[in-house]
């Protein structure tokens, strides 16, 4: 390759001296040798060449983009469109389990409503059984609570 020192002239990547005339050479294309050229035109050759394949390699490389960013905006689209879906079925849910847990919730306050009901009708039961007077079946009197024969028949009750 060229190197950058007083305009030297290359040919075959072999340093020509400068101080000859070398205007005058051709490229004889037969044995595949270069015509001989000042060192400042072959850069601005190889500076062209190298400015073309930019173009053409930034043409490629945007075409790539473009198809790439219209794949990327399309999964986001399938994306965007999935996560909605799965949030109108997560919202489906909740509302669902949220109605099952309200209705197990009712059922059990109703299931200790009842108990609490039963509790207390048996403690007013027990309450009124204590606290009421009690009579011997054959005689009619009083007796105690806690006794078995009646003070004034004898009878068992």
């Amino acid at each position: 390759m060229a190197k950058n020192s007083n305009l030297n002239y290359y040919k075959d990547e072999k340093k020509i001296d400068s101080s000859k005339d070398h205007s005058n050479s051709k490229c004889d294309e037969s044995k595949g040798s270069f015509e001989e050229i000042p060192l400042k035109d072959y850069l601005k050759a190889k500076g062209k060449k190298l400015k073309i394949q930019v173009k053409e390699k930034s043409k490629t490389i945007k075409k790539k983009s473009k198809k790439l960013s219209k794949q990327i905006k399309e999964q986001a689209k399938t994306t965007a469109k999935r996560i909605k879906e799965l949030s109108i079925e997560t919202k489906q849910i909740i509302q669902k389990k949220h109605k099952e847990w309200k209705e197990k919730e009712r059922m059990h306050k109703q299931s200790q409503m009842e108990n609490e009901k039963t509790s207390v009708s048996n403690i007013e039961k027990s309450k009124t059984s204590r606290d009421s007077p009690r009579f011997c079946p054959y005689c009619g009197h009083e007796v105690t609570q806690g006794g078995k024969f009646c003070p004034n028949c004898g009878n068992s009750y």
